[in-house]
């Protein structure tokens, strides 16, 4: 709109001119004051860009943004209630509350409870979903519910060069959610993702890390204590559960009815995707590569020289280790837990020394009670894996040793 405005001023402008310079005096002093007092009185006739941004916002449900900060920036962070987001896009799109209402019903029939198919097609396919509670029958009460499941993912960029001196002053951090009850064809529309936060990378991370921020805890997992108007994604969702939140939407079937149908709201949370640094803000782990153990999945450290060779390797017979080489073992679900219970129980000194020795940063995290297993369920990124990571050089020596042989230059 604002592109046809200006437009469409340049056009005004450019007859005038052409009028003016074909009169026999051609454009005189006076002929161009005349001019220019006309169109400063045409352009103040103009709405602002102000005003045209506002019109079209007053066509559109609004989410106001919950800002966060420190004393010297106000502006650090931003999230937005996924209960409203929710609300606005049900009530704007007619598709998605279609689709959404569907599943909700067929979800409560209990048909897809622990009925689990030979192949899986969707995240909704999942054990660990046909056996949660947006699975199961629905009691009488639970008529009017509307299930609604969702799927989170968290990732960083930064908004410069990344090599640039302000690189890390402009990496942040994003929490973006689809709902699972959309079809995979229309699931990650780009009007169907909700952004719930945006924090600064740098901020975050002293603050506890973008998991806490959502659900309202500090490092040691003690809840803050916000002002009543700042909800948090934890307190919102507990409450959809509970059965709290209830929502108006369009009667599509009957339009005459204006008063619309009321529904319970019940969120859920069926998965939350983590790349391989985000694993650190959800986990326990490393929120670096560049950590003695940055892995989650294995125990493996770049102090060793076993780390930049292949396994397969005949140096792997002669070579002596590190003393804090574990020959990339992989890590296990007990074990790694037994590792922060031991930690819970440490002074802050013998916490740093275990911290850099086993490569669990966090004693309080998401994924225990979010995952099953939080290392075999934890989804591994293939780009920080192959590209970025600190176990490229060993995926580069396994390459190389199969494509150069033994006895090659390069390798002597």
């Amino acid at each position: 709109m604002i592109i046809s405005v200006v437009l469409f001023v340049v056009t005004f402008i450019t007859v005038e001119l052409r009028a003016e310079a074909e009169t026999p005096e051609g454009m005189t002093l006076e002929a161009v004051l005349a001019l220019c007092e006309k169109i400063t009185n045409f352009i103040r006739l103009l709405p602002t860009a102000r005003r045209m941004v506002d019109t079209q916002k007053q066509q559109y449900l609004q989410v106001e943004p919950r800002l966060r900060g420190d004393g010297k920036e106000e502006k650090l962070a931003v999230t937005f209630s996924i209960i409203q987001l929710i609300i606005v896009m049900l009530t704007e799109s007619k598709a998605v509350r279609h689709h959404c209402i569907t599943s909700s019903k067929l979800w409560k029939t209990g048909e897809l409870y622990q009925k689990v198919p030979k192949v899986y097609t969707d995240v909704t396919s999942a054990r660990r979903f046909r056996s949660s509670d947006a699975c199961k029958l629905a009691t009488p009460d639970q008529a009017k519910d509307l299930r609604i499941q969702l799927h989170m993912w968290n990732d960083a960029f930064t908004s410069t060069d990344g090599m640039g001196a302000k690189a890390k002053e402009n990496k942040w951090e994003v929490v973006l959610v689809a709902l699972l009850n959309l079809p995979l064809h229309m699931r990650h529309y780009f009007d169907h993702i909700l952004l719930v936060a945006l924090c600064q990378y740098q901020w975050a991370t002293r603050n506890g890390g973008v998991a806490r921020i959502l659900c309202g805890v500090d490092d040691s997992g003690t809840e803050l204590k916000a002002k009543s108007d700042v909800l948090n994604l934890r307190s919102e969702v507990r409450a959809t559960q509970e059965g709290k939140v209830k929502i108006l939407l369009p009667d599509d079937e009957n339009p005459s009815n204006t008063d619309g149908i009321e529904f319970v709201l019940r969120l859920g949370i069926s998965l939350i995707s983590l790349d391989w640094l985000a694993n650190g803000a959800f986990g326990p782990f490393a929120e670096a590569v560049s950590a003695n153990r940055p892995c989650f999945k294995c125990l493996w450290t770049d102090k060793c020289g076993c780390a930049w060779i292949a396994r397969s390797d005949k140096r792997n017979k002669s070579i002596v280790h590190h003393a804090l080489c574990r020959q990339r073992r992989l890590r296990t679900h007990d074990e790694t837990m037994q590792v922060v219970r031991e930690m819970r129980a440490m002074g802050p000194t013998q916490l740093k020394t275990a911290q850099t020795e086993h490569g669990i940063f966090s004693t309080v995290f998401a994924s225990e009670y979010l995952l099953n297993d939080i290392v075999k369920d934890a989804t591994i990124d293939i780009m920080h894996i192959f590209l970025s990571s600190g176990m490229i050089p060993y995926h580069l020596s396994w390459l190389l040793d199969i494509c150069i042989p033994d006895n090659s230059p390069r390798t002597q």
